[in-house]
């Protein structure tokens, strides 16, 4: 019984400073991977122009969730309001759930944070919205298939 004690205790001891440092590591040497996979799908998935001054990645800030954090973000509405911006930020941060990053190769966004924002939404006498900027996902295919 205590040599199964011993090993338990090794086995945690090891384990718990590993996950730590793995905390701290897979953003420092994954982050051109994430910000590329959130910029694809931003492309992908949004009827708007994206644009942003710099991404941080880190798994403290909304803890355990791998946080993306998008500084100075601007999102313009779609047509035809392409020109207006919908969303301003001085932060926004998606939540992304690890587990199906890693293992699906997904990106499931479990949480949105938004920091100093501004929200510009519209309707014109036709009744089209500029916060109709999300491309389901039968629409994003398409588009990408006939691209290729």
């Amino acid at each position: 019984m205590k040599r199964f004690f011993t090993r338990l205790f090794r086995i945690i001891a090891i384990s718990i400073p590993t996950i730590l440092l793995l905390m701290f590591l897979i953003p420092v040497l994954f982050p051109g991977t994430v910000v590329e996979k959130v910029k694809q799908w931003a492309n992908n998935s949004l009827d708007g122009e994206v644009d942003f001054s710099k991404v941080r990645l880190t798994f403290f800030d909304h803890f355990p969730s791998l946080t993306t954090t998008l500084h100075d973000v601007t999102l313009k509405g779609s047509a035809p309001f392409k020109k207006d911006t919908l969303v301003a930020a001085d932060e926004i941060s998606l939540g992304i759930n690890l587990g199906a990053l890693i293992f699906q190769g997904k990106i499931n966004i479990d949480k949105i944070f938004v920091s100093d924002g501004l929200i510009n939404l519209q309707v014109n006498e036709k009744g089209a919205a500029n916060y109709n900027v999300y491309v389901s996902g039968k629409k994003a295919k398409a588009g990408t298939d006939s691209s290729s």
